[in-house]
């Protein structure tokens, strides 16, 4: 795997990076209609596919085997946050500021 050849650090960059980067992309790409928005949903789900791998290589590198339970509940539990503040947040913004505004806020 990659997080084993190179480390977790620079593949969870990456793929941090670019599921960002398409995240700010999409209110650009859906003018240019449904397969341009796919392609762009695409390039993020392989984008976040490593995620998992980087931060498990990052925690047994980073903490002693004790620690490495509650860190991984941690990091499981930080996209489930993201999500439910995005949730309560983002309504507000589509409403107020427009839809393209949620995106890149949280891009």
């Amino acid at each position: 795997m990659a997080a084993d050849k190179y480390g977790g650090k620079p593949v969870q960059t990456l793929s941090l990076v670019g599921s960002a980067l398409g995240m700010l992309l999409i209110p650009v790409v859906v003018d240019y209609g449904y397969w341009a928005l796919c392609s762009v949903y695409f390039f993020m789900g392989l984008c976040q596919g490593p995620q998992h791998p980087g931060y498990n290589a990052m925690a047994a590198v980073w903490f002693r085997a004790s620690e490495r339970g509650w860190v991984s509940s941690v990091c499981e539990a930080g996209p489930v946050t993201g999500t439910l503040l995005a949730l309560l947040i983002a309504p507000r913004l589509a409403a107020n500021y427009g839809w393209r505004t949620a995106f890149t806020t949280f891009g």
